[in-house]
């Protein structure tokens, strides 16, 4: 969800976007720990000086490893 609101704010232009992130006791860090299961990158987003830094990468600005999906995948009961 938060790689959507970055890159809506990113495609019309915004300079800043303010954003609550409420998950006590977790550092934003922690909080994004299990997707990076399945992305390329060391983490999800840089934060510097209390700020998202916009990412580099294409779309959402993830980096999806598709062979980790592969091993995630959860498979239908059949």
């Amino acid at each position: 969800m938060l790689a959507g609101y970055i890159q809506t704010s990113l495609a019309f232009g915004a300079e800043w976007q303010e954003l609550a992130l409420i998950t006590p006791p977790l550092l934003p860090e922690e909080q994004w720990a299990p997707a990076l299961k399945v992305l390329k990158s060391k983490q999800l987003f840089t934060i510097e000086n209390g700020e998202i830094r916009a990412p580099s990468y294409p779309g959402i600005g993830l980096d999806v490893d598709e062979e980790a999906l592969q091993r995630f995948r959860v498979q239908r009961a059949g």
